[in-house]
């Protein structure tokens, strides 16, 4: 409940600071009668109703345009993603790997198996283990 109450204070400070910003309204402060403030308030509603109407045309343009973006993304990927090719099992002789549209042919061992990359590793600083582990 302490979070809806913050949620509403902040929204109303921020209209406030943005409204005034935007000179939306106006606020006198003036000595009237027998000394006491008074504060007057003028608001320019047709400059309030202007820039909310253009603020959400904006809003709306920017997402049409996120939305025209994002689907002629998708459909350029579609194009231009490679399929992928299963290797064909020949019984007998292991797998083979067809080629690739355009004549590539992918680098794959015999096995179908990418072969890994020899691996050393360094003494440790307290000497040898005995092939243990610690």
């Amino acid at each position: 409940m302490r979070n809806l109450f913050a949620l509403i204070g902040f929204a109303v400070v921020a209209f406030a600071v943005i409204g005034w910003y935007s000179g939306w309204y106006q606020l006198t402060l003036s000595k009237g009668e027998g000394g006491k403030a008074e504060i007057k308030t003028v608001v320019d509603t047709r400059k309030v109703t202007e820039d909310s109407t253009a603020f959400f045309q904006k809003v709306a343009q920017i997402i049409s345009n996120q939305a025209n973006v994002s689907s002629s993304d998708g459909e350029t990927n579609a194009g231009n993603a490679r399929p992928t090719v299963p290797p064909q099992v020949n019984p007998g002789t292991g797998p083979s790997v067809p080629a690739l549209p355009g004549g590539n042919t992918p680098l794959v061992p015999a096995s179908g198996v990418p072969a890994a990359p020899p691996v050393s590793i360094p003494p440790s600083p307290g000497g040898t283990t005995g092939g243990k582990i610690r």
